[in-house]
């Protein structure tokens, strides 16, 4: 053992032979799987707060049990197979959200442990083996829908519903010329290469300086200093470095490269995320909410989707926010430089995929538009691993266009850096001041000072506020007025195969309730993190599970209209204070979208579908039953919630009393600091996050470029 002692592998072992036990049906239970073995690996690459953390809870549910069973003596490891199920039963039905909070926490660790099995896989036909990366030839036969489809004959019927397949082409013509900006041409050597096996890769290159380079203390000069290379950082960057400005990047993740990208779900969150990807906000609600930690940001490992804000949406930040500057007339030229330069395309038919068709299906159903997703990539396979990290190359997130091209015009950049504090002359922004940090080891080493004309913070809507609080700008706007979409994911079953995990990650959406504040979303992300939708423990959760390549994953985002929150940077703490309130609108805007989608999946053949509303009955088996989801008076405590779409923070506007910045991203009371990230937005965009910042990125270096 690496990291567990010899009473938590027993308190492991115990609980995970409850939550998955030996049945009749001979599925693996968590011994077979090995559970802890694979915890103390897990354990061993997790931050320490979070490490301490996991270890404190199965102490928790350890001792609990001598309080619930009123037995002082009485441990979770020496109570009866009757007494662990009862027990933990008591926390998953528990009245309390606390308790069931807690137990749904232990069960997604138990989880994510018990799905990484390689033998949970193979029983579960969770992985096509060595075809995983590009699975969509194979696809028709697998995920048919029908049986007929699975011997691939023709179409077949759900219902009274036809369900077409796509038709994986046969022959596919070689794609056009590559010519935009970051092709991989040989008068280009510190660009994107094309990889063997085809999309792109970010090689080795001397400017892009990581962890293993530094061997002292650092100091830079340069005209911009930008904190952050996601969506925001590494474009306004590159704009700057295209304008014949000296350009340093400092990003506090590492250099991610493509054959780290695996398709387990632990191997991500410890590697690739903030916290470990462990992230949770406190206030009325518990939502987890998973922030990158890599060159590229959050575009290496989002969906890549990529909508503009809607005019309506700019002409209520103008009425409410004061935001008169930008207006549709005005942002559609940085828009369309953005799209240009990302290589933004709809996602193609033959890497939809049976979760993504039946979305599609079911969207016309019931009487809305299906679009196709439009995403900045160039090549996808199906694999539905863009929340993993893309094992193709395919997507163009920003560490393959955007620091590429930043790289050949002669800006630098530094990875694996945290910058801790803003370097301060009276109101004037001088730079930046930063610490290297290892990335396996997380122990800190030398630091780096980055002394600037100008300062960009991009480093994202929770850390820009955090890192200016640091330094001593603590006006309530910076890191007050803290947003998000809340989402929502609905599951539905169906009698033939689906395969959720191939197909693109996220194909077709449905833009007709943006109005509302509601878009709906086929999805998926990981086989172990999408296991939060289906219910219970035990015998029947593994059987469940046991059928988990016939259930489609969808889901639904809300406007986050009337719900708010704060980050607080709290001297001595080890992460900083994130909380967010769940407002009543946003909870019945989920309880809309929980039944729309819910309506959707039976009128395309569905035989049973998981709302998963507390409170209310976890499967429902026809359209009927959702006349108690619609009556319902539903708390904030009784949906699952969750969202790693984040903005506010630092927002914009008029009066520098409500806002942190103004219309151009300048910070108010300030000299020379700016921010480009989506903590930028007052209020909600009406449209995934990613893509607006990118707009907004371009408009700022020409604006920069006539002050500097």
């Amino acid at each position: 053992m690496n990291n567990l002692n010899a009473r938590e592998a027993r308190i492991i072992e115990a609980v995970a032979q409850t939550i998955f036990p030996p049945d009749r049906r001979m599925i693996s239970d968590a011994v077979d799987a090995d559970v802890v073995g694979y915890l103390d690996r897990w354990l061993h690459e997790l931050e320490a707060w979070e490490r301490l953390q996991i270890r404190a809870m199965f102490m928790l549910f350890e001792y609990g049990i001598a309080v619930l069973k009123l037995r002082p003596t009485l441990r979770f490891t020496t109570a009866s197979p009757k007494e662990r199920d009862e027990y933990l039963r008591s926390w998953m039905e528990s009245s309390s959200y606390a308790r069931r909070m807690a137990f749904n926490a232990l069960r997604s660790v138990i989880v994510l442990a018990y799905l990484a099995s390689d033998r949970v896989q193979e029983e579960f036909k969770l992985s096509l083996g060595d075809i995983d990366h590009d699975p969509m030839p194979h696809l028709r036969t697998l995920a048919g829908l029908a049986g007929s489809l699975r011997d691939g004959k023709g179409e077949a019927k759900l219902g009274d519903r036809e369900y077409r397949p796509w038709e994986p082409p046969t022959a596919k013509e070689a794609p056009e010329p590559f010519t935009e900006p970051g092709e991989p041409a040989p008068e280009r050597p510190n660009g994107a290469h094309v990889h063997p096996k085809g999309g792109y890769y970010l090689h080795r290159q001397p400017e892009v300086r990581e962890f293993a380079d530094y061997t002292g203390d650092m100091t830079e000069q340069c005209d911009f200093c930008i904190v952050g290379s996601g969506p925001g950082g590494a474009l306004v960057a590159r704009f700057l470095a295209e304008r014949g400005y000296r350009v340093v990047v400092v990003e506090a993740g590492p250099v991610v490269r493509r054959e780290e990208f695996v398709r387990f779900g632990g191997h991500a969150l410890s590697h690739f995320y903030w916290d470990s990807g462990l992230r949770t906000t406190r206030g009325n609600v518990i939502i987890p909410t998973m922030q990158p930690r890599a060159l590229g940001g959050g575009s290496v490992l989002n969906s890549a989707i990529c909508l503009r804000i809607p005019d309506y949406q700019l002409q209520r930040w103008s009425e409410e926010h004061g935001l008169r500057e930008l207006t549709p007339e005005a942002l559609e030229p940085h828009f369309d430089a953005a799209e240009r330069f990302m290589g933004i395309k709809p996602v193609e038919d033959d890497v939809q995929g049976p979760r993504n068709e039946l979305f599609r299906q079911a969207c016309e159903a019931v009487g809305l538009n299906a679009e196709r997703i439009r995403r900045n990539e160039d090549g996808c396979r199906g694999s539905a691993m863009c929340n993993l990290g893309c094992p193709n190359g395919a997507k163009l997130s920003t560490d393959l266009r955007g620091i590429p091209e930043l790289v050949s015009d002669g800006g630098r950049v530094y990875t694996s850096i945290t910058v801790e504090r803003l370097l301060m002359s009276g109101s004037r922004i001088r730079g930046v001041e930063g610490v290297a940090i290892d990335p396996k080891t997380r122990k800190r080493t030398h630091t780096l000072k980055v002394f600037a004309r100008c300062t960009i913070l991009a480093a994202g809507a929770l850390a820009s506020p955090v890192i200016c609080q640091k330094s001593g700008l603590t006006r309530d706007p910076i890191g007050g007025n803290l947003r998000m979409h809340p989402a929502t994911v609905v599951a539905g079953v169906f009698d033939e195969d689906v395969l959720p995990w191939y197909g693109a990650t996220q194909g077709y959406h449905s833009l007709d309730l943006l109005k509302e504040g509601i878009k709906l979303e086929s999805l998926w992300a990981d086989a172990a993190l999408m296991a939060f939708r289906v219910p219970g423990m035990g015998a029947r959760f593994k059987e469940h599970l046991s059928n988990y390549r016939k259930i489609a994953t969808w889901d639904a985002w809300v406007s986050g209209d009337s719900s708010v929150g704060r980050v607080r940077h709290i001297p001595g703490m080890p992460r900083a204070s994130i909380e967010y309130n769940l407002g009543v609108g946003d909870v019945r805007r989920l309880q809309a979208a929980t039944i729309k989608l819910s309506e959707m999946f039976f009128a395309v053949g569905a035989k049973s579908v998981y709302p998963g509303i507390d409170g209310l009955p976890e499967r429902i088996r026809r359209p009927g039953d959702l006349d108690r989801f619609r009556d319902a008076d539903v708390r904030p405590q009784e949906l699952p919630v969750g969202s790693n779409h984040v903005y506010g923070g630092m927002s914009m506007g008029a009066d520098p009393d409500r806002y942190a910045c103004d219309a151009h991203g300048k910070v108010w009371f300030t000299d020379d600091l700016y921010v480009c990230d989506t903590g930028l937005y007052p209020s909600t965009p009406s449209a995934n996050p990613m893509f607006p910042i990118m707009a907004l990125a371009h408009r700022m270096a020409s604006e920069l470029s006539e002050l500097y």
